[in-house]
């Protein structure tokens, strides 16, 4: 996960309101800049994958692993890398959002396309062991050797114990 960008550093602070005052059924409402707005209306990808990330880990507001995903679900839409990846996470954890490797696989794929080697590394490990995806040493090979090359220790232990195997 990213970020040093934190919600005060983003000047955004969250507040889940009843949605009935607000006028929508569980409406998300946050302050932003000083303005209020819904999740649904936040652009800012930065500030999406941020309040995401606040959300997921309980930092400055309470836990809430279905609003993390969806915010991170808005920035991934929109090719945040980091977003992405963290979308893929949840996918693979069953964290505000059903356990599902396929869409896990899809979201880490989209983020290490842009070239994230955490998503890289975990598409490694899915290709190993045949998590929602046919089982494949060799394309996990690849996908462990890109993030290597970037400087992930897990992945690159990961090549050494496959290269060990063959």
């Amino acid at each position: 996960m990213g970020g040093a960008l934190s919600i005060r550093q983003a000047q955004v602070t969250a507040d889940v309101i009843d949605g009935n005052k607000a006028g929508f059924l569980g409406a998300e409402k946050l302050t932003v800049n000083g303005s209020l707005c819904y999740v649904d209306d936040i652009r800012s990808t930065i500030v999406l994958n941020a309040v995401g990330e606040k959300y997921e880990l309980g930092e400055e507001v309470p836990a809430d692993f279905a609003l993390a995903a969806r915010c991170y679900q808005r920035a991934a839409e929109q090719e945040h890398p980091v977003a992405q990846f963290n979308l893929g996470s949840m996918y693979t954890f069953g964290r505000g959002a059903e356990n599902d490797f396929v869409q896990a696989e899809w979201w880490y794929r989209k983020s290490a396309d842009q070239g994230m080697p955490h998503a890289q590394c975990n598409l490694g490990h899915m290709y190993l062991n045949g998590v929602g995806v046919e089982n494949n040493w060799t394309t996990a090979m690849e996908w462990f050797l890109l993030s290597a090359k970037q400087g992930h220790e897990r992945a690159a232990d990961a090549v050494e114990i496959l290269k060990a195997r063959t």
